[in-house]
């Protein structure tokens, strides 16, 4: 059942009247829980604090036609499909986006997958840019080397990483060797429907 914003949230909600956010969601890997996390942000933003939320599939995965199919809507439109506050575009590659970013939305959401090369100017763009792994010391390596190879861009020191279902340790230790924001992602058994914890976390990142 769609829960109302609390109070404080209405509030923060009237105060960004007319201000559109861009998130963007990037995997140092393949299996970093890029859409799974995509998804339960857009579901903060759209159900906790009442904002239009589009979810944009930036990448090539299909997952967003599997998760239509699975929770049976129809699919008269080929490339989007809504539900409450939320409008999910599948298959967004660069020459559509300038159309969806157009739309009269307070809060774009863009999953590029682990395609950083073909998104890249589109990710620089985002307002708030998030960085996926997992916490295994294969992935962590990965990460490492993925920020290499950025750490010159402007702005890269304020990218928040997040890595789903990670204790303190792990975090800590993340936070400690690259010296940027880094935050454990609760797990959420169903991703419309984030807990308490995952609404603190996700209070936090984005103003």
């Amino acid at each position: 059942m769609k829960r109302k914003p609390m109070l404080l949230n209405r509030i923060t909600r009237e105060g960004k009247l007319g201000r559109k956010d861009f998130i963007g969601l990037l995997g140092a890997h393949r299996g970093a829980g890029v859409t799974y996390t995509a998804l339960m942000l857009a579901f903060y933003m759209a159900e906790e604090m009442g904002r239009t939320t589009a979810l944009l599939e930036c990448n090539d995965h299909h997952d967003m036609e599997l998760l239509q199919s699975a929770l049976g809507y129809g699919s008269e439109d080929p490339l989007s499909f809504s539900f409450g506050n939320i409008t999910i575009y599948k298959r967004v590659h660069a020459d559509r986006l300038p159309q969806v970013l157009g739309g009269s939305y307070e809060c774009f959401i863009m999953d590029f997958g682990t395609d950083y090369q073909r998104y890249r100017d589109e990710f620089l763009r985002c307002g708030t840019k998030i960085i996926l792994s997992g916490q295994g010391v294969w992935n962590r390596q990965k990460l490492l080397q993925f920020l290499s190879s950025t750490q010159t861009l402007p702005g890269r020191a304020d990218w928040i990483q997040l890595v789903p279902c990670a204790g303190k340790k792990s975090v800590g230790r993340l936070r400690s060797e690259t010296g940027m924001k880094c935050c454990g992602v609760p797990y959420e058994e169903d991703p419309t429907m984030p807990g308490k914890e995952t609404v603190t976390l996700f209070s936090s990142l984005v103003y």
